[in-house]
Order: structure tokens, then sequence, then C-alpha cells
């Protein structure tokens, strides 16, 4: 009867006790665009054109013309103008008759994924953010997620 009630509790243990799983959500985190070197007014018409990575700038893939926004772009790194990763952009600068080119890049690396584990609780989600680490922008190569456009 002892062997009985142990093994009837141990199969009882093993029937309740499966491995959990954990969901990983990874946000990409957005390049912030800004200008110490230019004044609002020179920056105060801006397009923004996306383009399909590696394109080498012919397919593009949308556009946005940012009336009215030298202030947001001089007044501080503050994310209120951003752009991602997974295109290649143009942004122009009219007034000032400049172009640049922000293309190859690259973040952190990380992406959504599952993991079994052993648990007593319900299966949760964690969320982390995959920042950009660096692209180039006319030909150079910045290690940051700041684009500071630069006469």
């Amino acid at each position: 009867m002892k062997y009985y009630f142990i093994t009837t509790l141990l199969l009882l243990c093993l029937i309740s006790c499966k491995p959990c799983v954990y969901h990983t959500i990874c946000s990409t985190g957005p390049i912030f665009i800004y200008s110490k070197e230019y004044t609002a007014h020179d920056l105060d018409t801006v397009f923004i054109k996306k383009y399909t990575q590696g394109s080498g700038f012919t397919t593009i893939v949308d556009s946005t013309t940012l009336i009215g926004s030298g202030h947001k772009l001089t007044d501080s790194a503050d994310g209120q103008i951003t752009i991602s990763d997974g295109y290649d952009y143009k942004i122009i600068a009219p007034i000032i008759n400049k172009t640049f080119e922000v293309y190859n890049i690259t973040n952190m690396g990380m992406y959504e994924h599952s993991e079994d584990y052993s648990c007593g609780a319900e299966p949760y989600t964690k969320y982390c953010t995959n920042n950009v680490t660096s692209f180039y922008i006319n030909g150079k190569r910045v290690d940051s997620m700041y684009l500071q456009l630069t006469k």
C-alpha cells in the first residue's frame, strides 16, 4: 500500500509538472535625429525618403515631408524625429541644399524568441529594446543611436 501511494504521488507530480515557456518581445530602438550646427530655419522643411535596404537608394518605400520641424531637430536629441533599422534613408534639407544618406543600420541583434524553463507558474513575457549600434551617414560610420546632421 505504501508503494502504491508513493507511485501515485510521483505520477501526479510528473503529470502536473510541465515546463513553462517565456516569450521575449524585442522592440526596435530608433535613431534619434538632431543638429546643433544648423538653425531651425535651415531645417524648417525636411524630406525623409525611405528606401529598401541595400538597394543603392533606387527602390523607394515611403517618404515623409516635415514642414516647420526645424525646432524639433535643433533643440535636442530627445526623440522627436526618428528613423529605424531595416531601411536606408535620404534626409533632404532643401533650404541648405544638403542630402544626408543614411544606410547600413545595424542593431544589437536581439530578436523575439521563446524558451522553455522549469517553473511552477504560468508562462510570462520578457521585453527588450533592440537598440541601434551603428550606421553610415554620407560614407562615415557612426557608432551611436544618435544621428547628428553636421555641416
